[in-house]
């Protein structure tokens, strides 16, 4: 079963510094209770919980352990990564203390370097239509939403240490698999088939009756051929669904609005009425959206339709927590450099030294990075010169909305002053007379991963 924490506000979030303050102040809280029951057994314990604190959430295991006299302390190896929504992740602190039931999560992912992979179905008698969706790291017990569970199948298991590592396919199944299809079968690829066969429309089709009452029958198919297919698709479904983030994108047409200052803050996106576009803010919208993308549903939403749903900037009732997904690429800004606004843009210049993954040598060199969600672009100059720099900016700054061009790759820097990406990242590349005149080296980009 994944994970349920019965305070979700106060122990997920998308900024690990974030919730490593707030956990730290409700822990504070709980262990004050706790030195006030210490001192005098003529408190009572009912006396110590104020359940209108909306820094702490007191639930049936936290108000035990105050019974017990039990303190708690905050460590930093319990903020893990998680799944709490189809292609959402999140920090969350892992603490047995802090979540109402962890299961057996633990034997899944011990410790945040434990590899694994598992496959989540939703439970017997849920109120959401069948699903199924790979992890590696941990998963919520509601992944697609309240009134529907989810049950785990690893391929690993662990000790809670994170020792005695086994593989969840039993040699007797593996044996099965040999028998059927030749000894070149392993545990991987019956890991595959299963998670192909589970996504099979025809499978889907036919035995859904089945899947509401019972867990997955995993046929065997009579031909080699096929066998091997679905695991080929398997093995597929799996790489897409773990590392979406690093997919190639999907060329959308980049729609502005011209009445509305270009930004990149988002609020809350929706989709356009037609579904064919997401309205990502009031300056931009993204069109091109094919139908198909629909078709495949987790719960009672498509893949597209949980990210608009979480990646959102939403406030608890209770708490008053400020849900910001946009929070963590600020301070990750913060880290890179000292900022300097120019329109749409971020810029951290080096003067010192200091570049992102190059690795040419250095001497006095200028340093120019320009840090979007997704991309870096590095200029280099022949010498530091803050009149050239100065000059370089406000060339960036004025033509940044000027232009509208699509970019194919970095090498397509001498052809124009400044192209623009499909797909929410702003690429600059600077005009031949730039690259000659201030003596530019290289004007590569990076993905960050």
């Amino acid at each position: 079963m994944g994970i349920a924490t019965n305070r979700d506000s106060y122990v997920y979030s998308f900024d690990s510094t974030q919730l490593c303050d707030r956990v730290s102040i409700f822990i504070d809280i709980y262990n004050s209770a706790v030195d006030k029951l210490r001192r005098s057994k003529e408190f009572d314990p009912v006396t110590l919980i104020d359940t209108t604190d909306p820094r702490i959430k007191w639930t049936r295991q936290v108000k035990a352990s105050l019974e017990n006299l039990k303190y708690n302390e905050f460590d930093e190896a319990f903020i893990r990564t998680c799944l709490y929504r189809p292609f959402t992740r999140k920090k969350l602190y892992f603490d047995d203390f802090w979540n109402e039931e962890r299961y057996r999560q633990p034997m899944l992912f011990p410790t945040g370097e434990a590899i694994n992979v598992a496959i989540c179905l939703t439970v017997l008698g849920s109120e959401k239509p069948f699903m199924v969706l790979v992890t590696n790291v941990i998963p919520d017990l509601h992944l697609v939403g309240a009134g529907c569970g989810t049950q785990c199948f690893p391929y690993y298991t662990y000790a809670e240490d994170g020792s005695s590592r086994r593989e969840n396919i039993t040699d007797w199944a593996l044996s099965q698999f040999q028998a059927k299809y030749g000894p070149e079968v392993t545990k991987w690829h019956i890991f595959h088939y299963v998670y192909a066969m589970l996504h099979h429309p025809q499978y889907r089709e036919h035995y859904a009756e089945n899947l509401k009452r019972d867990l997955p029958h995993i046929p065997l198919l009579h031909r080699k051929e096929a066998f091997l297919a679905c695991v080929r698709i398997g093995q597929q479904l799996i790489d897409i669904h773990l590392r979406y983030e690093q997919a190639k994108e999907y060329p959308l047409k980049w729609v502005e609005n011209n009445d509305v200052p270009f930004s990149w803050h988002v609020e809350k996106m929706k989709l356009a009425p037609d579904k064919a576009a997401v309205i990502v803010n009031g300056s931009l919208t993204l069109a091109g959206i094919p139908q198909e993308c629909f078709a495949c549903r987790l719960g009672n939403r498509s893949a597209l339709e949980w990210v608009i749903d979480q990646y959102q900037v939403s406030i608890d009732k209770r708490s008053g927590i400020v849900s910001d997904w946009e929070s963590v690429l600020v301070r990750e800004e913060e880290k890179m450099g000292i900022p300097c606004e120019i329109p749409n843009f971020t810029c951290f210049v080096y003067t010192r030294g200091l570049c992102l993954k190059s690795h040419e040598r250095r001497g006095n060199r200028l340093y120019l990075i320009i840090f979007k969600p997704h991309w870096l672009l590095e200029l280099c100059s022949l010498q530091s010169n803050e009149v050239k720099t100065k000059r370089l900016l406000n060339i960036i700054g004025n033509g940044i909305n000027r232009l509208n061009c699509p970019i194919e790759s970095p090498e397509r820097a001498v052809t124009g002053h400044l192209y623009r990406t499909a797909c929410w990242i702003d690429v600059l590349l600077l005009h031949t007379a730039c690259l000659l005149s201030w003596g530019i080296l290289a004007c590569r980009s990076y993905r960050m991963l």
